[in-house]
């Protein structure tokens, strides 16, 4: 498995080196489609794309990992990834997420570090801003908080959908999506 640490490249848990290549322009050709370009003003979505970097990444590729602050925000424009948590020893499925789905930001705008791993289930295609040319924009146009609370908002409607779907009565012992719950 590799993982993104930073946004102009990519290494093995265990040191490896993986190169991609990366895009010296913006490809992503519809990219107020995602969740968080889609409510913001055509001159703001403009200077995010200007930070923009494209790679492809391959399956098995984890571009979030728990504990640890990423260093870009992503956005997925093709393929699927994969967001689990960590329990028991054993990494849960919590949600499928395609094109369009924007992470990373919870922990660019909280400074706290992600709950979740988010890995890829097929080759990508995403798109990075790094987090200080992020910090830079959000700290001049502060009308991007806006489409930010509307993104956590639906994460955290999601998360409370899936914990709704956890039957009553489950506790130690008991099992949720076929994990025991301790």
């Amino acid at each position: 498995m590799t993982a993104v640490t930073s946004c102009w490249g990519f290494s093995g848990y265990i040191g490896t080196m993986n190169h991609i290549a990366v895009s010296g322009q913006n490809t992503n050709t519809d990219t107020n489609t995602n969740e968080l370009y889609a409510p913001l003003p055509v001159e703001i979505r403009h200077k995010l794309e200007k930070h923009e970097q494209t790679k492809t990444v391959a399956s098995g590729t984890r571009l979030i990992s728990q504990g640890v602050l990423p260093a870009c925000l992503f956005i997925i424009n093709s393929g699927s990834v994969e967001v689990s948590v960590p329990s028991c020893g054993k990494s849960i499925t919590v949600a499928v997420a395609g094109s369009g789905k924007v992470f990373g930001l919870h922990a660019l705008v909280s400074g706290e570090l992600p709950r979740v791993n988010v890995t890829s289930l097929e080759e990508c295609a995403i798109t990075l801003i790094p987090k200080e040319k992020f910090a830079e924009i959000l700290q001049s146009n502060p009308q991007i908080y806006l489409a930010i609370a509307k993104v956590l908002s639906q994460d955290l409607r999601i998360a409370d959908d899936l914990l709704r779907r956890i039957p009553r009565g489950a506790g130690p012992g008991r099992r949720f999506n076929g994990h025991k719950v301790n």
